[in-house]
């Protein structure tokens, strides 16, 4: 029978030893880099990668236990059903953001009730590393077209009949301004144009403004009862 000794253990044992001690240093890394994003909450090793989008820029900040700032919350998740009203106009006038599925267009509706079904949108997040990227779904009532279709071309904005194909005026990337505030950039690809949803409460019509930054091309966001 063959005696094994101390003098036995072989190269491989010892490496396999290094790897172990570097895993349970970069765990504690993550504990720490993590601590101001999550508070008390204690996030592995995969849930801290995946927050910081799998980057491998991300998995080096992590490796040197540098903490990554946290990213302002959207007022809003997926399958939130929500209205947009547009932050401009006459004191105490109201403007919310309507889709007409019947025409396949959209404008702007003095409130939500009553008729006014396609002021009622659904969120889609669509899956991104940078998990601002939205589908917005008009749930009025009347048969149509129902997402949210941003057309660089021309400025205007409409109603498509899906999220797919030639629709990429569909994808929206929603930026926090302040509290309930957002603005909603469309991400259409092909002709470059003007991309940020704008309201027009003189003639309650809807399109795309060059830039962000007026009370225009700002929206308040309110979550409806599931």
């Amino acid at each position: 029978m063959k005696r094994f000794t101390n003098d036995g253990r072989n190269d491989q044992e010892g490496r396999e030893l290094i790897p172990a001690h570097r895993n349970a240093e970069e765990e504690e890394a993550l504990r720490l880099s993590f601590e101001g994003v999550a508070g008390a909450r204690t996030l592995s090793r995969r849930q801290a990668i995946g927050l910081l989008g799998g980057s491998l820029a991300g998995a080096s900040l992590l490796s040197l236990g540098l903490a990554v700032p946290a990213k302002a919350a959207l007022p809003f998740g997926h399958g939130d059903k929500i209205t947009l009203e547009c932050l401009t106009g006459p004191a105490n006038v109201h403007f919310f953001l309507d889709g007409r599925t019947a025409e396949g267009n959209v404008g702007l509706a003095p409130n939500t009730g009553g008729v006014f079904t396609g002021t009622r949108w659904e969120v889609i997040f669509v899956t991104s590393p940078s998990n601002d990227e939205i589908h917005l779904r008009c749930l009025g009532t009347t048969p149509g077209n129902r997402w949210l279709d941003g057309r660089t071309a021309d400025g205007g904005v409409g109603l498509a009949p899906t999220t797919g194909g030639v629709f990429t005026g569909t994808f929206w990337q929603a930026s926090l301004v302040t509290g309930n505030d957002i603005t909603l950039k469309c991400l259409g690809r092909g002709v470059e144009g003007n991309r940020w949803l704008v309201g027009h409460p003189q003639d309650r019509t809807v399109g795309l403004a060059p830039q962000p930054g007026s009370q225009e091309t700002k929206w308040r966001v309110r979550i409806l009862p599931q």
